[in-house]
């Protein structure tokens, strides 16, 4: 008999190996601006979530939110984390530097722990603060080595756990809460893209109506998987979704170094290997505390 989390395991790949695959997409509008991209993004992931909302019967609970200023407030300062985020994610991969974009995304989880420690009190064990430490130490010689800080892959990862943050605050709808998000990026980004047609810098619409089909694709390249992945998130458990997300940074580097051949120093594989072993070490405690029994943890009362 399957185990009720075969389906969220499913939708976890699906959502990771779509994320991953993103490596292939965005270079296909090399000829375009990155800030454009981006602003285009924006506009279809809006219009996508508005049609997936309004299909499932969520058009109450997103006029609901739309009616309260605190899950505004969180909305707003979401969305411009994700807009940079995604801004210099797009940028990397546009620039064809996707070993600093998966090399942000790998320390996204450790930067995410590191914020739950000063800003939720919660506690990490002695292996996980050791994964930590050897995560720092490989991301200071990856900045000795480029002569400066890494930079793109420091924005990535620093923008994502904060906005993993203010989404934990915020407690909002997995679906009508990104919607909401969408439609405050949607503003600025046609506005945006309405002064690039104006003043004739505009590069998506002037290639073919092809070009703007496939940009038109973004929105559910951008949709999908953040809807699979909160829909695995409420039905698979929580460990398994962590581990299944190292999926994406690692399917991005092995297209950047086989297809797209970028190289690799010696010093770079170093940091990358040391980055890896921190996030097993950290991945294997988190399960081991995870997976041990409550009744072994603490005495047994007497009845």
């Amino acid at each position: 008999m399957p185990s009720p989390a075969t389906p969220g395991i499913g939708l976890c790949l699906l959502a990771n190996t779509t994320w991953g695959l993103q490596v292939l997409y965005w270079p296909l509008f090399a000829a375009s601006k990155p800030v454009e991209l981006l602003a285009h993004r924006f506009v279809w992931a809006a219009l996508t979530c508005l049609i997936v909302a309004f299909a499932l019967g969520r058009a109450p609970e997103l006029l609901a939110l739309l009616r309260n200023r605190q899950a505004l407030l969180y909305s707003s300062l979401a969305a411009l984390c994700l807009a940079i985020s995604a801004g210099t994610y797009i940028y990397a991969i546009s620039s064809h530097q996707v070993v600093q974009s998966s090399l942000g995304l790998y320390l996204i989880p450790l930067m995410t722990a590191a914020l739950s420690v000063l800003l939720f009190r919660e506690r990490l064990g002695t292996w996980q603060w050791a994964a930590a430490a050897l995560a720092i130490v490989a991301t200071l010689i990856l900045a000795i080595s480029y002569g400066q800080p890494p930079w793109i892959a420091l924005t990535i990862c620093v923008l994502t756990a904060t906005y993993a943050v203010i989404k934990k605050h915020a407690a909002l709808p997995a679906l009508t809460g990104f919607t909401l998000e969408g439609l405050l990026m949607c503003g600025p980004a046609l506005i945006f893209l309405y002064w690039l047609s104006a003043t004739g810098q505009q590069t998506v619409a002037a290639h073919s109506w092809k070009t703007v089909a496939l940009i038109a694709t973004s929105g559910l390249v951008t949709t999908v998987p953040l809807v699979a992945n909160a829909a695995a998130i409420n039905i698979a458990p929580l460990a398994t979704v962590g581990i299944l997300q190292y999926l994406n940074p690692s399917l991005q580097l092995l297209i950047g170094i086989t297809i797209g051949g970028e190289a690799v120093s010696g010093v770079q594989w170093l940091c990358l290997a040391l980055i890896g072993c921190a996030l097993s070490i950290f991945v294997t405690d988190s399960m081991r505390e995870r997976t041990t029994p409550k009744n072994l943890a603490s005495p047994t009362k007497g009845t």
